[in-house]
Parts: structure tokens; sequence; C-alpha cells
């Protein structure tokens, strides 16, 4: 996990995990949920 926040308060979080063997060749998506919006 990787996480930066400011002297604002802005707060940027990377959660990372090793793909399943059934995922290794998915395309990645566009992942949305709330105001956050990524890709997965």
């Amino acid at each position: 996990m990787f996480m930066y926040d400011d002297d604002h308060g802005s707060r940027v979080v990377v959660l990372m995990r090793p793909m399943s063997s059934a995922d290794q060749n998915a395309p990645k998506t566009v992942q949305s949920n709330g105001g956050a919006t990524g890709f997965a």
C-alpha cells in the first residue's frame, strides 16, 4: 500500500496485490465508486 498526503489534506492511496492465475490476461477496465475513479 502506498499513501500520499499533502499539506492541504488531499490524499491518494494505492493498494496493489498479485493477480490470480485466472486473471493473468484480463485487460484493465475503468472502475468508479462515488467520487473515485481508477483502473483495475
